[in-house]
């Protein structure tokens, strides 16, 4: 095996699984659960900021899948009481947001501080975030930069 066959096999070696291993891959992904998509697994974090309310905090991410090439909004709260919580995702330009609302699609993790996750959209252009903590009738927001 000469050095340039030796090289091709170790990049395919250590390429990524393929996209639909994930379930999905891009547009196809609009619309779907990260987590049950399986995107979730090679999630970075694109953007982050943070939210403040009179009594408590919270956080907004931005998350993507390079293998699915797709994109979403998780909204956390850390402390304080919480009357809803709403995260969006948008492609840069457009005026309508991808949701999640706690309403119905509320999670909780170990401490039971809830998070509400967007269904995806599709990743290969650039993409927004943003994130409501709502308590007592405030509404403070954050925007991670888009990404």
């Amino acid at each position: 095996m000469g050095a340039a066959a030796a090289v091709g096999a170790a990049l395919l070696a250590a390429a990524p699984a393929p996209a639909a291993a994930a379930g999905c891959y891009g547009s196809d992904c609009k619309w779907q659960d990260p987590y049950a998509m399986g995107c979730a697994d090679d999630a970075v974090m694109a953007g982050l900021a943070y939210v403040q309310t009179g009594t408590g905090t919270g956080r907004v991410e931005h998350w993507h899948s390079p293998g699915c090439m797709a994109d979403w909004a998780t909204t956390r709260v850390y402390s304080g009481p919480t009357d809803a919580v709403m995260a969006g995702i948008q492609q840069q330009g457009e005026g309508t947001y991808t949701t999640g609302v706690s309403s119905d699609t509320v999670r909780h993790d170990m401490y039971t501080y809830p998070w509400v996750v967007t269904p995806m959209i599709d990743g290969s252009v650039a993409n927004c975030a943003i994130g409501t903590v709502t308590n007592t009738g405030h509404e403070p927001y954050a925007e991670p930069a888009c990404a």
